[in-house]
């Protein structure tokens, strides 16, 4: 759930990235991390490494508080709750999008007693800052190494006691962001009293989210949030429904997802799902699949050139055509995801996305079949048995005058 008072600053220091050794051969290689929230280039500060654990590890739940804030007495059992439910919903987007029941696993100290790591902050809640992400995970970080728990091998969500309430109205205080990668990654999500799956299907009045609203909606936007978040921290990007999915299944969860998020049980909207794109990212996730040999690869996500032997784009039927041959596959790659980007407005929430197999050679058809007449970034994500997910990326205009005309593919052809 991105919030306008985010900064691309903040963005900047909180993103994971990991050092990628390829099995295939680039003719050169441009090397940048992406950032889970925004998809903005930024330096490299950590490089988080693999366990030898193998296996599904658990999210591990943390409970943040302020120095002079108290945590919720109810916290687990009602985190518990709204954790069970983003899991739940997290399941059957992944069965719908024919991976099976895949979810990840949580700890628990009774069947409905959410297990949570306290830390206690180190400053008073309105010393937070909305771009304290690292703060935070520097304060958390600290205090699980003391429990024997390594922040950098782990998928952590941080429930933060930093949304303040004052005269009916709620403030957002501190970092309510995501970001990581497919072994391990942070998401830095707002707790409060009224915050429970239980409430998602409430129509009193109470609420507040940018102005009053339902219990129901609050939670719509809050709890939807944490899901979005946690899709960041699973190192999915940004990625929107297409057109005809609105209208059958709601909104993406990794586009506008979040503020939909659980509406349609109070017969408000369509609701939100998991898109095919985020679904594939994450059926190669420890934290649904498990550890996958690392032999070959070892990283998140990376620019890459000269990962394509070639690629043609030719237009049919109204749609995008695009064929091409990853360079020296050797069975290494799944699947390739194509993400269709307008450049304007700059935030890649709507983003559409389409996801096709890779043959044990490299060779893939995919075909764009909704675009508009503009100006676009489109991105080939190249995901890899092993979770890794390299990347090419090229600019072209579809030309408002003569849209299906070749020179809106040119760029797009080698």
């Amino acid at each position: 759930m991105l919030r306008a008072s985010i900064s691309h600053l903040f963005l900047a220091v909180m993103v994971f990235v990991a050092v990628l050794s390829l099995s295939f051969s680039f003719s050169s290689i441009s090397y940048a991390s992406e950032n889970a929230e925004n998809g903005k280039k930024t330096e490299n500060s950590e490089k988080p490494t693999v366990g030898p654990a193998a296996g599904r590890t658990p999210v591990r739940v943390v409970y943040f508080t302020p120095a002079d804030c108290e945590p919720c007495a109810d916290r687990e059992v009602r985190l518990g709750r709204v954790m069970k439910h983003v899991q739940e919903f997290y399941r059957r987007g992944m069965e719908e999008n024919g991976y099976g029941p895949m979810t990840f696993d949580l700890e628990w100290t009774a069947p409905d007693k959410l297990k949570v790591y306290d830390v206690r902050g180190k400053k008073n809640q309105l010393e937070y800052g909305r771009n304290d992400a690292r703060v935070v995970r520097g304060e958390v970080h600290e205090a699980l190494l003391a429990e024997g728990i390594d922040f950098q091998q782990e998928f952590v969500v941080i429930f933060e006691r930093l949304l303040r309430w004052e005269d009916g109205k709620t403030t957002e205080i501190g970092p309510y962001v995501g970001g990581g990668w497919h072994v391990s990654g942070t998401a830095w999500v707002f707790d409060d009293p009224m915050l429970d799956a239980d409430l998602l299907t409430s129509k009193e009045q109470g609420g507040y989210y940018h102005g009053p609203c339902t219990v129901g909606e609050f939670n719509s936007h809050y709890i939807g949030g944490v899901a979005h978040e946690m899709g960041h921290m699973f190192g999915l990007p940004h990625a929107c429904q297409l057109d005809k999915e609105y209208w059958e299944k709601g909104s993406s969860l990794m586009g506008s997802g979040n503020h939909t998020y659980g509406e349609d049980l109070r017969g408000e909207g369509r609701g939100t799902f998991l898109c095919a794109s985020s679904a594939a990212r994450l059926s190669k996730n420890r934290a649904f699949a498990g550890v996958f040999p690392v032999s070959k690869s070892v990283g998140w996500t990376r620019e890459v050139t000269g990962a394509l032997e070639k690629l043609n784009a030719e237009w049919k039927d109204e749609k995008i055509v695009l064929t091409g041959k990853i360079r020296d596959a050797k069975g290494m790659f799944e699947k390739i995801i194509v993400s269709h980007d307008k450049k304007f407005p700059e935030a890649n929430y709507d983003a559409k996305t389409w996801v096709a197999p890779v043959t044990q050679d490299g060779e893939f058809t995919i075909t764009i079949t909704e675009w508009e007449k503009t100006d676009y970034e489109l991105r080939l994500v190249f995901l890899s048995v092993e979770g890794t997910a390299p990347y090419m990326k090229f600019n072209h205009t579809i030309n408002a005058e003569n849209p299906e005309n070749a020179s809106s593919l040119a760029p797009l052809c080698f």
